[in-house]
């Protein structure tokens, strides 16, 4: 049953406050400018309640649920569970909720401290994909615990970020436009900065493995003979097998020169963790220099549409240039180790218009005889 108490403000508003209580739950109130609207809102709360009550939901009330409690009951729900969510490569994105917000309770959280944690998040270097991918993780939660508390809405207005489409990032990074002798050049730059950086970029744009996965690569996960890589995958937790294209053989054999006891491929770099946890800040290197450091210091004498490219578009120019070479979608996707086709569709288009597959296969055999 619902209560309404009428006060005025110190600035001489007239306002209504409504209590609702229901057995098992602690009282709910709210202020309103009229009693119809606190009517409304009085009968709407009362009756979630009820309908929670006879679910079971009200074993914890939401007066003592905290959002700590809220994604570790998410995160072990067998429902959740059942339906083969990873929960791994989200681990970096709880704890960054977990360390902001971890100790407030549910019913505080609200639209504020979304935008707040958005805003946060694009302090840094990450791109709106990333920070969509943060508040996406938290929605889950939020969207899941709904159905087992009395919480208001996720509020999506506003919230998400606008991404850059696809075709805008290709054209940014420059890798719809790179030549077999950009690559070239490329590498080139990165030799004279090290030759180690060399033999990891020509391994990231043979293989299109993400930078984590390939500093994971051991010498047992390389077969030349069959000119495979396994990789291990990290962001899906599922274990990759994928052909390398040449300038990953090349760079895997010139490493071969310089094996090292810990059986890495690439045992130059040694990531030693995050620099603080759920902090969001990028990982520590041991080492002369970090990867990335490296790659922009070689980047600055690339050919001038290249200048922007991060490490990372190493993997995209991989499948931008299997795209060119008439690389099915299915085939991009087993490459990359996209789970579902439309992650790979940004270069399905590069396809058309490009040259045929003869004059790539030709150039790989130029290329591949330059570096002998």
């Amino acid at each position: 049953m619902a209560n309404f108490q009428n006060y005025v403000t110190t600035d001489g508003r007239r306002k209504v406050t409504a209590i609702v209580a229901v057995k098992g739950f602690e009282r709910f109130s709210k202020s309103f400018e009229s009693k119809s609207a606190a009517k409304a809102w009085a009968t709407e709360r009362e009756a979630e309640l009820r309908a929670l009550r006879e679910r079971g939901g009200a074993a914890q009330d939401l007066t003592r649920v905290t959002i700590r409690s809220l994604i570790e009951a998410y995160r072990s729900d067998p429902a959740v569970i059942a339906k083969k969510r990873s929960h791994a490569h989200n681990a970096h994105q709880y704890a960054t909720w977990l360390d902001e917000y971890g100790s407030m309770r549910a019913r505080e959280f609200g639209y504020l401290q979304i935008i707040g944690m958005r805003d946060k998040l694009l302090v840094g270097s990450r791109q709106p994909g990333t920070v969509n991918r943060y508040l996406s993780t938290m929605r889950r939660v939020w969207n899941w615990a709904k159905q087992n508390y009395s919480l208001h809405p996720w509020p999506d207005a506003g919230i998400m970020l606008e991404e850059p489409s696809p075709e805008a990032l290709n054209e940014k990074y420059g890798t719809t436009q790179a030549t077999i002798g950009d690559i070239d050049a490329i590498l080139m730059e990165c030799e004279k900065v090290s030759p180690h950086l060399r033999n990891l970029a020509g391994f990231l744009i043979g293989s299109g493995a993400r930078l984590g996965d390939a500093l994971a690569v051991h010498w047992r996960d390389i077969d030349l003979e069959a000119g495979t890589v396994r990789l291990a995958n990290k962001k899906t937790g599922r274990p990759l097998n994928v052909a390398m294209l040449t300038f990953a053989i090349d760079a895997v054999k010139r490493a071969a020169k310089m094996k090292n006891v810990n059986q890495r491929v690439f045992w130059q770099w040694q990531a030693t963790g995050a620099t603080g946890a759920g902090s969001g800040r990028r990982r520590a290197w041991t080492g002369p220099r970090s990867p990335r450091a490296s790659w922009v210091r070689a980047r600055a004498n690339f050919p001038t549409h290249l200048r922007l490219m991060r490490l990372h578009d190493c993997r995209h120019l991989c499948a931008s240039y299997l795209a060119r070479s008439g690389a099915s979608v299915v085939e991009l996707a087993g490459q990359l180790g996209h789970k579902t086709l439309t992650m790979v569709q940004r270069y399905a288009s590069l396809a058309a218009g490009h040259r045929s597959v003869a004059h790539d296969r030709v150039d790989a055999l130029v290329l591949k005889n330059r570096e002998r």
